[in-house]
């Protein structure tokens, strides 16, 4: 894609200063001979024009202490939730308890049925086909994208709390600060892919090579 289609632009060039547009159109070069090296963009004037990163220490202080203490509130709350649901495990199993001591027949009929639903469960559970399928699959069928989701909404909420309280010119630094790192991201992501990518492409070339020519 990014041979053929030409390079990116601001949708909303208005909101962004003509040192940064310059910069970027600067990185975005489509022919790699044309594109400014690392050592000229240094020297360009949005770079050295740029304000020292204590601006943003102290925000990155406050954002870190409030996810800290939301951290530590949700905890709170999970040790909570967990405290009572092992309440209501033991009331219940107290239940089963006393309602066999009436019937000792009664209960053993239930603990064979209980035994023969574990048996079957366990059966399901340890089913060939399942454990063919993840070793085939690998890292596949381990998916962590809730925890990923968790965290993003965490920090997406830490920042909209803290955006609330900045300056004009806070936010239109940090805007300014997004670009590249999306950029980066996006390179991250594509090497990421090509990783995966390139050794099933190397293995259906080795079979196409062992492949008799008819």
């Amino acid at each position: 894609m990014i041979p053929t289609n030409p390079p990116p632009t601001f949708r909303n060039p208005d909101l962004w200063s003509p040192g940064f547009r310059d910069f970027v159109s600067q990185c975005l070069v489509k022919n790699p001979e044309n594109r400014a090296t690392a050592t000229q963009l240094l020297q360009h004037p949005f770079i050295k024009s740029a304000k020292p990163n204590s601006i943003l220490r102290a925000l990155i202080t406050d954002a870190m202490e409030i996810k800290l203490k939301r951290q530590e509130e949700e905890q709170r709350e999970q040790d909570a939730d967990d405290d009572e649901n092992s309440d209501e495990d033991e009331v219940d199993q107290g239940t089963m308890v006393r309602a066999g001591t009436g019937d000792s027949g009664t209960i053993r009929a239930a603990g064979s049925l209980g035994s023969s639903l574990g048996s079957t469960a366990g059966t399901m559970i340890e089913h060939d086909d399942t454990g063919t399928l993840q070793s085939q699959l690998g890292t596949m069928v381990i998916n962590s994208n809730d925890d990923e989701d968790y965290d993003d909404d965490e920090d997406a909420g830490t920042m909209k709390t803290q955006v609330s309280t900045w300056s004009v010119e806070d936010l239109r630094l940090k805007l300014a600060s997004l670009d590249p790192q999306m950029e980066q991201e996006i390179e991250e992501i594509r090497q990421r892919y090509q990783s995966k990518r390139q050794p099933i492409l190397d293995a259906i070339e080795a079979k196409k090579r062992r492949q008799p020519n008819f």
